[in-house]
């Protein structure tokens, strides 16, 4: 910028010996300084790329020291930290609603951001920085009221007036007043609301997206939400902490293996649920939380996450969830489980109790383990370990190039051939212990590869198998035939296409992420949110995974988007509850409210499967766990900054 400053001078120089020397030489002309130029004269806007607050502050003091203006911050996820600035500065930010811990400059990335930075008066809006996560703003938007507690019209503008404003087009979109341009969305229902749907785009007047519904589902449909209520942003008191049970009592509750039953009683004892009802009689000495206005539900369960296996993604010494072999069947996850992660109580804090943590890499991964979100420790976090075997299936994708497709069949055939063999060597294994025991000889040296797969033999554990697209399904299933393996499949975006081979084939499936894109050009765009409407249309049993670890917190918005594309609403909250737990085996401990199931429950403002609703309190085992989170923290901690500062 000095440099550009000097080039600026030597111009205006020029210019004036001009006037008086027609053969006056002009400065040798450079592109790059002619740009930077522009910037300090405010011809060119400047957009940023940022992520800490110590690079924003140092860049406003830059834009400060040469007279300029930066238009917007992009990403700026620690822009909470320096909002004050930013609105000094009259700077603009355009942020992630959610997104962290993906690298280390992402770890303070709080879902208040946008919140924080509004209550400071800086212009705030969403990106996407996604290919998917661009085709549903509108549930982005709905976060900020969720976390940070803006208005409805507030988040709506995060992602309509403001964006335009940034860009310098506000006088032509952003808004619908007369003389704009007539860029419109109309939805079946408020678009903040999880349940509803984009159903026609017009851009300049012209129509250029109509919703079809080419699998018939919206026929019949529940109706979509039609207006979302902006709740207060606080938690509710906490509970006492003594008493020989505790009673909810006020509230609605919904069992899920039965109907709601309004006005309800619920009774906790030594962690499990001891009674519910109308009339429950409740000890004298129990704890007494009147929950009237809320509503009660089992906790959630992630059937496929890496909680405790991954801390931030770019790190890699702080990622756990592969090792270097292709084959590793008797890695078990418990046994890298970190407690502390700071993703356990996030993804808590809205109402997932539960959750499977696998392994990930390579051919056959490892064994996954069932924990509950809450421990000092991985023994007390564990529930069931390990719970399954878990194999990537070959990808099986449709080529037309004769060479390349060839080069597939023969990676999956290699692929195979190891899982086969593997296989084949421990039963061959387990027939040589058994002849050992049998006779008296000596055992065969232990294996513990071999060893590691004779549960999944006997059929005392499932397998599950990463599977996507029809082919991969199709031939997992095959391959869990010929070896005798009890299977679910994970996955399945795909799965629609292949719904009525997989209920006859009775094999459960675990579902996500449902917030992505088809696999295929051909396909419709709807297809990976109407996939699980079609297998439960089908008759398949099914429940959901977000698949990752920083926003498993998100798993509920899986299941609404179901929701939203034909999936009834019962189901979704099943699939998220008591079809998770019958999968995972523990269907007769977990997953729905009734008496002597542990009591994971969940006490919530609303709907647990609208983005707008906030846990309120939440139980493990039947003691209250606190809400209090790495974000929670960082929100309170910079909220008063501004507080403080706005009243100087």
């Amino acid at each position: 910028f000095i440099e550009a400053r000097e080039y600026l001078q030597a111009w205006d120089d020029y210019e004036q010996r001009r006037r008086s020397d027609r053969n006056a030489l002009p400065p040798r002309r450079d592109l790059r300084l002619e740009t930077l130029a522009k910037i300090l004269t405010g011809e060119i806007l400047v957009h940023a790329h940022s992520y800490r607050a110590d690079e924003i502050l140092m860049l406003l003091r830059v834009a400060q020291d040469f007279g300029f203006r930066i238009a917007t911050f992009q990403h700026v996820l620690e822009g909470y930290k320096v909002a004050p600035e930013l609105a000094t500065h009259g700077a603009g930010a355009s942020t992630f609603s959610d997104w962290w811990a993906y690298k280390i400059e992402a770890y303070d990335a709080i879902p208040y951001n946008a919140a924080l930075m509004t209550a400071a008066g800086v212009v705030v809006s969403l990106n996407s920085d996604s290919g998917e996560l661009v085709r549903r703003l509108y549930s982005e938007a709905a976060k900020a009221v969720k976390y940070g507690g803006l208005s409805e019209n507030e988040a709506l503008q995060l992602i309509t007036l403001n964006p335009a404003v940034q860009l310098g087009i506000d006088h032509r979109v952003g808004s619908i007043e007369v003389g704009k341009d007539a860029d419109l969305a109309i939805f079946n229902g408020h678009p903040l609301s999880a349940y509803s749907r984009c159903m026609m785009t017009l851009i300049d007047g012209e129509v250029f997206f109509e919703r079809r519904d080419v699998f018939g589902l919206d026929e019949g449909a529940e109706p979509p939400v039609t207006r979302i209520t902006s709740r207060n942003n606080e938690p509710l008191p906490a509970l006492p902490a003594h008493g020989s049970a505790l009673a909810i009592v006020g509230a609605t509750l919904y069992p899920v293996s039965s109907l709601p039953i309004e006005n309800g009683m619920l009774l906790i004892k030594d962690g499990r649920i001891a009674a519910l009802g109308t009339e429950v009689l409740i000890p004298p000495d129990a704890v007494v939380l009147d929950a009237s206005g809320l509503r009660v539900y089992p906790g959630l369960i992630d059937c496929g996450t890496s909680l405790g296996l991954t801390e931030i993604g770019s790190v890699r010494g702080t990622n756990d969830t592969s090792e270097v072999g292709r084959l590793q069947p008797d890695l078990v996850t418990a046994t890298a489980l970190h407690p502390a992660s700071e993703h356990i109580p996030v993804a808590r804090a809205n109402g997932i109790t539960c959750a499977v943590t696998r392994p990930t890499g390579g051919l056959i991964s490892g064994q996954s383990a069932v924990i509950h979100l809450d421990g000092w420790t991985a023994e007390d976090m564990v529930v069931l370990s390990p719970w399954a075997l878990h194999i990537n299936f070959p990808t099986v994708r449709i080529i037309e190039d004769k060479s390349a497709r060839r080069q597939q069949e023969q990676r999956v055939e290699r692929a195979l051939k190891d899982l086969r063999e593997m296989f084949e060597n421990a039963k061959d294994y387990a027939r040589r212990k058994e002849a050992a025991e049998t006779s008296g000889n000596p055992l065969p040296d232990t294996d513990p590869q071999l060893e590691a797969l004779l549960p999944f033999l006997r059929g005392e554990r499932p397998v599950v198998i990463n599977a996507t697209r029809p082919g991969e399904i199709r031939g997992a299933i095959a391959l869990a035939e010929e070896l005798g393996l009890r299977v679910i499949i994970a996955g399945a975006v795909d799965g629609w296409k292949v719904a009525d081979f997989l209920a006859e084939k009775q094999v459960p499936v675990i579902l996500g992420p449902v917030l992505t894109t088809p696999r295929e050009s051909y396909d419709p765009y709807d297809a990976p949110f109407a996939n699980a409407a079609l297998l439960h249309r089908a008759g398949v049993t099914f429940a959901f995974q977000s698949g990752g670890s920083s926003n498993v917190r998100n798993l509920p918005y899986h299941a609404a988007m179901a929701a939203a594309f034909g999936l009834p609403r019962d189901a979704a909250l099943k699939a998220l509850t008591l079809n998770a737990a019958e999968i995972l085996g523990l269907g007769d401990q977990l997953g729905s409210l009734e008496v002597g199931k542990v009591a994971d429950i969940i006490i919530t403002d609303g709907d647990p499967l609208e983005i707008v609703t906030h846990v309120q309190y939440l139980f493990i085992g039947g003691h209250p766990v606190s809400l209090e989170t790495k974000h929670t923290r960082l929100y309170h901690r910079y909220r008063q900054r501004i507080r403080d500062m706005q009243s100087r």
